[in-house]
C-alpha cells in the first residue's frame, strides 16, 4: 500500500476559521445545515428560490425550515499567462522560474476552495495524459481571483508542489509530476480478451484473484488520500470541492458512508469525473475463435460494460452523497472539469432544528440520519448531502505549545500577516565547499512588541521555524531559532522607519527544487507572520556551469558571501539592502551572483557572456543585449564574482517583476554552456 504523509492533514489545514462566518454545513444539537444546488433541464443554476419552494427530509420525516439563504456566484476568471522559462532536466524550474508569485491569501480572502486529486492509482496511462492537459486549461484559464487550489496525486504524500495555492507556477509544475504508476489499472483502460485453452484460463483465474487483492490494497490507499484531504479542508472557510479524475472506484455504497460523512461535516462536496470518455467497447486487440480448440468467453463487449459500470459505483456514490457531480461519457476532460467547478457557484443553504433523538448515542455507535432536500417548483432539480452520522461537530479548542503553533502556520495554505514578513531564500556554497541556503527577513518593526529598557534602548523578541519541503513529498529539516532584537535609540527609530533584517542559515545536503518556509512569532504579542519561497539548488558536483542566487539592491555592489553568521544583519551588509526587493520607477539597481564551474582558457580566464531579461506576469516584457559581466576572483577556485546594474525605467509598470540572468561559458561544449537564475522583486509607486 503506499505510504501517505500523516502531515497532510497539516499541510492542507488552514490558520484560522473566518470570523463570523457560518460553516456551509453544520450538524450539532441545535442546527442541521446543509446546502443544495438547483439546476434547470439546461444544467443551468438557479438563484430565485424560496424558503417555502423547499422541503427537507430526515429518516423520511418532513423537518421545519429554520434557516435559509442563497450563496451568490463570485467573481469572473483570471486568465494570465505563466512564463515557462527555465533549465532544462531532471531537477530543473522550468514551471518555477521565472516565478510568478501568487499573492498569498488571508482566510478571508478565499472565494472558492478546490482541491483537484489525480487518482493516479487508478488511472490508466491513456486517461493520464487527458486528465493532465484538462488541468493546464483549467490553471491557465479557469482560476478565478480568490482561487486556492491543490493539486494532489494519491500516490504521493505532502511536498512543495501539493498544497493549496493561488501561484498558477507552482500548480503547474505539480502538473508536470502526473505520471502513470502502476496501480490498479493497467496502460489502456480495458485489457483485450484472448482465446484461452483450459490450462491458461486457470492460470488466468489465479492472476485475476491476485489483481483483485492488490487492487483493494491500492483502493485503500486512493481513500486514505482522500480522507487525508478531507480533514485538511475541514477548518477552510466557505464551500469546498474536492475534482476525483479516477476510473477504478468500485467500492460499493456502504464502505464510503464514513468517508462522505466526513465531506460532508467538512462542508466538501466531491466532484468525481471517469475521463475514460464515451466507449464502444470494442478492441481490435482480441482474439477471435481459430480451429485450435480454444474457448472465448462470451461477449467480450458486454464484459467491459458491465467491468465500467462496477469500477464507476464508488465515483457514483461519492457525487452522489456529497452533493455533487458524476461526470461520465465526455472525451472532452476540460469541459467535464469546467462542469463540475462552475456547479459551486451558487448554492442554497437550508437549515432545520434536529430532534433530540438524532444525537442519542446510548445504544452504542451514532446511527446514520438520511437526509432528503426537495423542490415543489416542477422543471427543476435539486442535489444536496444524503446524510450524516449522529455526533455533535462541536470541538473545544485545546491550548497548544509555541512550537505547534508554529507548525500549524508552517503549514497552513493561508498567509498570516500579523507581523510583516518578506523572505529572500539565496542558494550559495560556503569557502568550505557546503551548499547553503540562506533566508533573510525583512521584518516590519512596527509589529513586534518592544520594551524600553532603562538606559533608554528597546528590547523584543521572536522565534522563527524554518522548513524546507521537497517536491517529492518529504520534509527535508526543520529548525527553530529565538533571536532577541536590541536597539539603542537611533536603531530603534530607523528600525521603524525601514524594518531589521536577520539571517537563517540551512545547509542543504542534495540538489533539486525545495521550498523554504518560515513562520515568525512575536513572544509578547503572539502576533504571527509567513513567508514561503522556492528555490533551486545546483549540482555543482559534476562541474557543470552554475549560478548562486541574486542579491538584487538600490546602492553599489558588495560581496556575495555565503559564511554569514545568523542573526540580525549590519545595515552595510549588501543582503541588508537585497531582502526587502521593493524598487521605484527610474531606480538604479546593483545585481551580484556568483559563477561556479566556469571554465577558463589558457591565460586562466573565463570567456563569460550574461544576458538579462524582466517578467512581469508571467510575460517577457524585456530581453537585454549579451554583454561581458564584471569578474572578480580566481576561476582556479571554481568560483567568480560577478555583477551588473540595471536601472529601472521612469514609466515602468508598477507591479510583480521577475530579473533571469542568462550566464553562457563560451569555452564550454554547447551543451554545458549554459546557466540561468533569478529574483523577482516588486516595482512601487
Amino acid at each position: 500500500m503506499p505510504r501517505l504523509n500523516p502531515a497532510l492533514p497539516l499541510l492542507l489545514a488552514a490558520a484560522m476559521r473566518v470570523s463570523g462566518q457560518e460553516p456551509v454545513i453544520r450538524i450539532d444539537v441545535n442546527l442541521v445545515q446543509v446546502d443544495a444546488v438547483v439546476t434547470d433541464s439546461a444544467n443551468k443554476h438557479i438563484g430565485n428560490q424560496k424558503a417555502g419552494d423547499f422541503e427537507i427530509l430526515q429518516d423520511g420525516k418532513p423537518q421545519t425550515i429554520t434557516n435559509f439563504s442563497y450563496i451568490a456566484p463570485d467573481e469572473p476568471p483570471v486568465t494570465a499567462g505563466v512564463a515557462t522559462v527555465g533549465r532544462k532536466g531532471k531537477n530543473s524550474l522550468d514551471t518555477i522560474l521565472p516565478r510568478y508569485a501568487g499573492t498569498p491569501l488571508n482566510a478571508g480572502e478565499v472565494h472558492r476552495t478546490m482541491a483537484l486529486v489525480v487518482d493516479d492509482l487508478g488511472l490508466s496511462a491513456d486517461s493520464m495524459s487527458h486528465v493532465r492537459d484538462a488541468l493546464r486549461k483549467f490553471v491557465a484559464g479557469g482560476m478565478r481571483q480568490g482561487d486556492m487550489v491543490a493539486i494532489i496525486r494519491t500516490s504521493a504524500g505532502t511536498g512543495a508542489l501539493q498544497q493549496f495555492t493561488t501561484d498558477k507556477t507552482v500548480l503547474n509544475a505539480a502538473i508536470d509530476r502526473i505520471k502513470f504508476v502502476l496501480g490498479r489499472v493497467g496502460v489502456s483502460s480495458f485489457a483485450p480478451v484472448l482465446a484461452q485453452s483450459p490450462e491458461e484460463e486457470k492460470v488466468a483465474a489465479a492472476e485475476e484473484a491476485l489483481d483483485q487483492f492488490r487492487s483493494g490494497t491500492l483502493m485503500a490507499g486512493t481513500l486514505g488520500a482522500l480522507r487525508y484531504v478531507i480533514e485538511g479542508m475541514r477548518e477552510m472557510p466557505g464551500r469546498k470541492s474536492i475534482v476525483l479524475f479516477s476510473e477504478s472506484l468500485a467500492t460499493p455504497d456502504p464502505g464510503l458512508r464514513g468517508l462522505t460523512d466526513a465531506a460532508n461535516r467538512a462542508s466538501v462536496v466531491i466532484d468525481t469525473i471517469d475521463p475514460r470518455g464515451l466507449q464502444t467497447f470494442m478492441d481490435v486487440r482480441d482474439v477471435k475463435p481459430t480451429a485450435t480448440p480454444t474457448r472465448l468467453k462470451p461477449s467480450a463487449q458486454s464484459k467491459r460494460e458491465s467491468d465500467m459500470a462496477d469500477s464507476q459505483l464508488g465515483l457514483v456514490a461519492l457525487a452522489r452523497d456529497t452533493g455533487g457531480l458524476f461526470v461520465k461519457d465526455n472525451n472532452l476532460i476540460d469541459q467535464a472539469l469546467n462542469e463540475v467547478v462552475a456547479d459551486a457557484e451558487g448554492y442554497y443553504l437550508i437549515g432545520y432544528r434536529p430532534d433530540a433523538s438524532t444525537f442519542d448515542t446510548k445504544t452504542g455507535a451514532p446511527l446514520y440520519h438520511k437526509v432528503q432536500v426537495r423542490l415543489k417548483v416542477a422543471g427543476l432539480r435539486v442535489r444536496s448531502r444524503s446524510g450524516f452520522f449522529g455526533g455533535s461537530d462541536t470541538v473545544q479548542d485545546k491550548p497548544v505549545s509555541s512550537r505547534a503553533t508554529l507548525q500549524h502556520a508552517l503549514n497552513s495554505p493561508f498567509a498570516s500577516s500579523d507581523v510583516r514578513v518578506q523572505l529572500t531564500t539565496l542558494f550559495n556554497q560556503t569557502r568550505d565547499k557546503r551548499s547553503n541556503l540562506s533566508a533573510l527577513l525583512h521584518i516590519d518593526a512596527r509589529d513586534l512588541s518592544f520594551t524600553a529598557q532603562p538606559d533608554g534602548s528597546r528590547h523584543a523578541n521572536f522565534e522563527v521555524a524554518a522548513e524546507l519541503f521537497g517536491v517529492k513529498g518529504e520534509h527535508v529539516d526543520r529548525s527553530d531559532r529565538v533571536f532577541n532584537v536590541d536597539l539603542k535609540p537611533d536603531q530603534y527609530a530607523a528600525a521603524l522607519a525601514t524594518g531589521v533584517v536577520y539571517v537563517v542559515n540551512q545547509p542543504v545536503r542534495n540538489s533539486g527544487i525545495y521550498q523554504m518556509r518560515i513562520a515568525l512569532r512575536d513572544q509578547s504579542s503572539e502576533r504571527l507572520g509567513t513567508a514561503n519561497q522556492f528555490i533551486d539548488v545546483p549540482d555543482l558536483t559534476k562541474g557543470l556551469l552554475a549560478l548562486s542566487s541574486i542579491l538584487l539592491r538600490r546602492d553599489a555592489h558588495g560581496a556575495t558571501d555565503a559564511d554569514r553568521a545568523e542573526g540580525q544583519l549590519s545595515d552595510s551588509d549588501p543582503a541588508t539592502a537585497a531582502a526587502l526587493r521593493a524598487f521605484k520607477p527610474g531606480d538604479a539597481l546593483s545585481y551580484d551572483y556568483l559563477v561556479f564551474n566556469a571554465k577558463s582558457g589558457g591565460a586562466r580566464r573565463a570567456d563569460l557572456e550574461v544576458q538579462t531579461r524582466l517578467f512581469r506576469s508571467g510575460k517577457l516584457v524585456y530581453t537585454g543585449r549579451p554583454m561581458v559581466p564584471e569578474l572578480a576572483g580566481d576561476p582556479a577556485s571554481g568560483r567568480l564574482q560577478a555583477g551588473g546594474h540595471m536601472t529601472l525605467a521612469a514609466g515602468i509598470t508598477p507591479g510583480d517583476y521577475v530579473m533571469q540572468l542568462l550566464v553562457t561559458n563560451k569555452l564550454a561544449k554547447e551543451r554545458y554552456r549554459s546557466a540561468s537564475q533569478a529574483i523577482d522583486f516588486e516595482v512601487v509607486q
